[in-house]
């Protein structure tokens, strides 16, 4: 007699994302993807720094790599280190085969416009874009809440649509922040060939803290709708689930991660029926978003 079938493997576009339990391991992580059918994953630095394993084993199961905040946009003198530090992450991204790595802009601190800040940050960039265009990894940068001016002074879909045509970056579109965009088609279309990664959680209407998501499908954001959007854009690449907050610790990271993938995955599959590539946009363009 066959055995009854598991549960349904991931959709070859969903990432599990690592912070959801930061105090697991590489190891344990990767476990995890296997359970789920070999779910792509996301490395951090920091669980990297204390791993023993080899890259080799990473190689092929790596979406990206978080790198965190970028540069302190109002201090030039810091700008080089941090230069350093992000040209290290792209050449473990490389060396892991991932095709992203994460961050956010880094603090505008001083400067008094936003325009400022995206002056600078495309100065500071500016020396890392033809590297990471050799190496063939995208440097996807995602808006934050406007409550964390210490990561980030990008804070709608339509404002990293312009930090990325004036800075040769990609963009990283983290939906628990713009789901309620206002013209989300259009914010997509404007982003266009520049979209890098798309992240997605659940929200409650209840909720005043902050992080504070909870697992898709157990909250109020459309979330099938949203991956459609994202279909009907061109978007063809990787969907990272970030979840993070008190709820996600109550029911337990790994349960929560294992839910949360699962109902991406069915949604994928309504608006991508065929796995598509990952990492790709239907536009007529090339990998790095240069017109074919």
């Amino acid at each position: 007699m066959t055995p009854p079938a598991g549960p349904p493997a991931a959709h070859p576009l969903a990432v599990v994302n690592p912070l959801a339990d930061t105090h697991a391991t590489i190891d344990e992580d990767l476990e995890l993807c296997d359970e789920l059918g070999g779910a792509k994953y996301g490395l951090t630095l920091g669980k990297y720094r204390v791993w023993t394993g080899s890259p080799a084993r990473l190689a092929g199961r790596v979406a990206y790599v978080h790198h965190g905040r970028l540069f302190t946009l109002d201090d030039e003198s810091a700008w080089p280190g941090e230069r350093a530090a992000l040209a290290r992450t792209l050449e473990l991204a490389h060396e892991v085969s991932a095709s992203a790595v994460l961050a956010t802009t880094g603090p505008a601190g001083g400067l008094t416009t936003w325009e400022q800040a995206l002056s600078a940050f495309a100065a500071a960039y500016e020396p890392l874009a033809a590297r990471a265009g050799t190496l063939g990894v995208r440097v996807c940068v995602e808006q934050t809440n406007v409550l964390r001016q210490d990561v980030g002074f990008v804070t709608t879909l339509g404002d990293l649509a312009r930090l990325a045509a004036e800075s040769g970056a990609w963009i990283c579109a983290d939906m628990f922040w713009s789901w309620r965009e206002r013209d989300l088609a259009g914010s997509l279309r404007a982003c266009g060939p520049r979209l890098g990664l798309v992240q997605l959680a659940d929200a409650v209407p209840t909720s005043v803290s902050m992080p504070d998501r909870v697992v898709p499908g157990d909250g109020i954001v459309p979330l099938g709708w949203v991956v459609g959007q994202f279909a009907a854009a061109g978007y063809r690449g990787f969907f990272d689930v970030e979840l993070l907050g008190p709820r996600i610790a109550a029911e337990g990271a790994r349960q929560a991660m294992t839910r949360g993938v699962r109902h991406v995955s069915v949604l994928l599959e309504a608006s991508y029926p065929n796995g598509p590539a990952c990492g790709t946009y239907n536009s007529g363009t090339d990998s790095r978003g240069e017109p074919r």
